[in-house]
């Protein structure tokens, strides 16, 4: 019996930190969140956050961190999200942003209103060293199982 190889997309995330302000987004879709998205064909994972971050915010970053790996099992997703640092660019929007802004650290959560973003920001902002691996679906929102390493 011949089973079909997994497909898998991948996409990425990055919070960019300026001194104690992060960049962020606002798109159509989720409103407000952290630059990121899919990574493509024969691109790495490293050189496709710091694409979609330049082409959503016009913003070269550098990924310092990786500080969570997400499994979303309802559309086959899997998700990187680094920690970056702000290397040089003025915040604008790109084609897939509607805003873009620097915020205090301390406001950014008062900003995203997606679950899963709101999730993944939170952890973004509390990283202690030990990266999150987690897995979960949507439709209801649910973690299916997670762990720190």
């Amino acid at each position: 019996m011949h089973l079909n190889p997994p497909k898998h997309i991948v996409a990425a995330g990055m919070l960019v930190e300026r001194g104690d302000e992060v960049l962020l987004v606002k798109t159509e879709r989720r409103g407000w969140e952290f630059p990121g998205g899919q990574i493509e064909e024969g691109e790495s994972v490293l050189d496709g956050v710091v694409r979609e971050v330049r082409e959503e915010a016009n913003v070269v970053a550098a990924a310092d961190r990786l500080v969570g790996v997400y499994s979303n099992l309802s559309n086959h997703r899997v998700i990187f999200d680094f920690l970056g640092s702000w290397l040089s660019g003025d915040a604008r929007t790109g084609e897939e942003t509607l805003d873009v802004t620097w915020v205090q650290k301390t406001e950014a959560g008062k900003m995203i209103e997606h679950p899963i973003y709101s999730r993944r920001l939170q952890q973004l902002l509390s990283f202690d060293g030990r990266v999150l691996f987690q897995s979960y679906t949507t439709s209801p929102f649910t973690i299916h199982a997670q762990k720190f390493v």
